[in-house]
């Protein structure tokens, strides 16, 4: 590996060290410390390596190759993380390397792809090369809960003519799915479980899902089912109760057919045992597809494909359960309608309630951007492939032009959001290349 790659590595490892999963709050670290220390370190590397920076009050911050002209090209990356969660085989804040993969949370989604379109930038420089329109690299910090990073970022800042995000697929995507993740609460009277609890975040696939049961069922029965059991010491202050736990795989949020739902083993069994009416709505509702069908929401168009359905968390608060879900909805439909489905066929004294939405994003695959970063991707991999439609979301949406355009190729087994994320080398040093010449080919 030359010298560029290795500096790529070595400073991929530094910013995967810090655990930037949203935190608490404190001045100028809105999304709390770890976070605000991340993307002070991101900003001193970028002075280091000879660029202008700006540091929009812990909410976002960008590293500027100044050009000659008025315009802007902007990249568009994150320095936030999901929850690493349970089933790593490597540490995933150490960033180890085995058999050409670099394992650790964030490797792809999103750290490693800033990394390389930094030192992209950094190799234009060194050769002299002067931009027409400046080049900003932004990174916000709150990508993975609602994007209100870069939000706040355009609140003062310029929004640039043309751009891209590097936090999503190869080719390219011109069309988002709109997203909404929904909180549902429903009264329920359960005589035998309590504290039941699932899923670290609404837009991941629940890996672990628990619950304690009392009553004359042994440990035995419920390794039957496919559960762990465990009875609960004194420390639990649960008397002679058994903790149950189900175990699935997590996956990303848009793509929940690619996980094993947790909380839909668990609730499985709990139906078996109890007799509440609103539980069983929610098991079948929302558990038994991924497509919305039971929920009564399933739709598709030609443009961005399926809706999909991830029941992402569940908690209990006294006689109420609470759950989040995240729908990924094609860009022909309302989020009122998907809104008032639900709430039509809700149980009586149910609340609902909107945590997060994103509208979709369509680009005309007849574009000049999105013709010019095809023709860069084809360039570096002779691929014909055309542009997609995704359930993700990126920072695309909050552009007035612009698409997410890779890290993910066409032939990698995505682990965005899994326990074990791992970047190819030979493919961080190729999404290198391909951003150098985007970036120089977008700027001139």
């Amino acid at each position: 590996m030359n010298n560029t790659i290795n500096n790529m590595i070595t400073t991929l490892k530094e910013l995967v060290s810090y655990n930037t999963v949203r935190e608490e709050a404190f001045p100028n670290a809105p999304f709390g410390k770890t976070n605000r220390e991340c993307l002070t370190r991101t900003l001193d590397i970028g002075k280091e390596l000879g660029f202008d920076t700006f540091d929009c009050e812990g909410y976002a911050g960008h590293i500027e190759y100044k050009g000659t002209g008025a315009e802007l090209v902007g990249v568009l990356g994150h320095l936030d993380i999901v929850p690493a969660g349970d089933g790593w085989t490597y540490p995933p804040f150490a960033c180890e390397v085995h058999d050409g993969y670099m394992y650790g949370r964030g490797v792809l989604d999103d750290k490693g792809p800033v990394v390389a379109c930094l030192y992209a930038m950094k190799k234009l420089k060194d050769e002299g090369f002067v931009p027409t329109r400046s080049i900003r690299l932004i990174m916000g910090c709150n990508e993975e809960n609602g994007s209100t990073c870069v939000e706040r970022y355009f609140k003062t800042e310029t929004m640039p003519d043309v751009a891209f995000s590097p936090d999503g697929d190869f080719p390219l995507i011109h069309c988002e799915k709109g997203i909404v993740w929904i909180g549902l609460s429903i009264p329920t009277n359960l005589k035998f479980f309590s504290s039941i609890t699932g899923g670290d975040k609404t837009n991941m696939v629940p890996a672990k899902a628990s619950a304690i049961y009392s009553g004359e069922l042994d440990t035995e029965y419920f390794v039957s089912k496919g559960l762990i059991a465990e009875k609960c010491d004194t420390a639990c202050q649960c008397g002679k109760a058994i903790k149950v736990t189900a175990v699935g795989r997590s996956a990303h949020g848009s793509t929940p057919a690619k996980g094993d739902n947790a909380i839909n083993k668990l609730l499985a069994v709990i139906c078996e045992i109890e007799n509440d009416q609103n539980l069983n709505y929610l098991y079948n509702t929302f558990s038994k597809d991924v497509d919305g069908t039971n929920a009564k929401i399933k739709s598709t168009d030609q443009k961005s494909g399926d809706l999909s359905m991830n029941f992402g968390t569940i908690t209990t608060d006294n006689s109420t359960l609470k759950i989040s879900l995240d729908v990924r909805y094609p860009i022909s439909l309302t989020l009122q309608s998907i809104l008032d489905i639900i709430a039509e066929n809700a149980p009586l004294g149910h609340t609902i309630n909107v945590l997060n939405a994103q509208a979709g994003l369509f680009v005309d695959p007849d574009s000049a951007l999105v013709k010019t970063l095809m023709g860069i991707y084809k360039k570096h991999t002779g691929s014909n492939s055309p542009s997609i439609a995704i359930g993700g979301g990126t920072y695309a949406r909050e552009l007035k032009c612009g698409v997410a355009f890779g890290p993910m190729f066409e032939d990698e087994e995505s682990t965005i959001h899994m326990p074990n994320e791992r970047l190819r080398l030979d493919y961080f040093e190729k999404m290198f290349h391909i951003y150098y010449d985007a970036i120089k080919e977008l700027s001139k």
